[in-house]
């Protein structure tokens, strides 16, 4: 035989003055005494999770510029042998090819546009060669290439007419070993104290 279940409902019914019912007036107290702590604690956690995001960020940047600043120095100092090695021998073999570039460059300007007539340049003897092996076409007709053994490598003097100027790569190749030596200087200054 089977049983049946009863099932009872809770009833909600309202007794009493309707305008009398709800929470007590110490309920009400004690309820908004306790949302006001648990405010005051909220706004206490958000000042402290606010005060550590910002000392967290502080730190992460302080990280991260001391290592921008340790990889910085670490690609300065891989850079050390390159310009060493550009001071010690590149630059160097580079100055009598760069010399005659700079001199028909400069000589075909002149010819063109300033003085039409013959242009009379003196280069240092081991120069000689590799002056007039530059000059082609309208400059070999143009200028007149000499050896002046007072002339230092490096060096060059145009003159045509009354004008005559002087040119100086070796000065120029001097400037830039001058600067790479500088920031070979700073890089290894740097590294001795600590990438300050």
């Amino acid at each position: 035989m089977m049983q049946t279940a009863r099932l009872l409902f809770e009833k909600f019914e309202i007794g009493g003055d309707p305008a009398t019912a709800g929470p007590s007036a110490e309920w009400v107290a004690g309820h908004a005494a306790g949302l006001a702590e648990g405010h005051a604690a909220a706004q206490d956690a958000a000042r402290h999770d606010q005060s550590r995001l910002q000392s967290d960020l502080v730190q992460a940047v302080s990280d991260m510029t001391f290592v921008y600043a340790e990889a910085e120095q670490a690609v300065l100092r891989s850079l050390i042998p390159l310009f060493s090695g550009i001071c010690a021998h590149l630059l160097p073999g580079m100055e009598q090819a760069a010399l005659a570039a700079h001199l028909v460059e400069h000589l075909r300007a002149l010819a063109r546009d300033i003085c039409p007539g013959q242009i009379i340049l003196r280069v240092a003897p081991a120069e000689l060669e590799a002056v007039s092996n530059a000059l082609n076409g309208d400059l070999r007709d143009a200028v007149t290439v000499t050896a002046d053994p007072a002339l230092a490598p490096g060096t060059a003097n145009w003159s045509a007419g009354d004008v005559t100027r002087q040119i100086d790569i070796t000065a120029a190749f001097a400037q830039i070993q001058d600067t790479l030596r500088a920031t070979l200087h700073e890089i290894e200054r740097k590294d001795a104290n600590g990438a300050q």
